[in-house]
């Protein structure tokens, strides 16, 4: 989850799926361990304002351990000091 990372977006409850509307926002930019990893989507979180769930999909070549996530749109980004664990991909 990230919270106002939107500068350009007023704070509003609801849910709201940016991909459908990918003429008016951007996905957001989201790295993990260093390396950019694809958003699958962005959206309101329901029953919030301005608390965006952000999925990502990790490859299978992305850093393993406890990794930083860092996501950033429109000039603005999350915190710094945020990790997130991953674990060694099962075969």
């Amino acid at each position: 989850m990230s919270h106002g990372i939107r500068p350009d977006e007023p704070a509003r409850a609801g849910r709201h799926d940016c991909q459908r509307r990918a003429g008016h926002y951007d996905l957001p930019v989201v790295t993990v361990g260093g390396m950019q990893v694809p958003v699958v989507s962005s959206v309101l979180a329901t029953g919030t304002a301005g608390l965006y769930q952000v999925t990502i999909q990790l490859p299978a070549n992305v850093p393993t351990g406890a990794v930083a996530v860092k996501t950033s749109i429109g000039g603005a980004q999350t915190q710094s000091g945020a990790t997130l664990f991953v674990g060694a991909q099962l075969q």
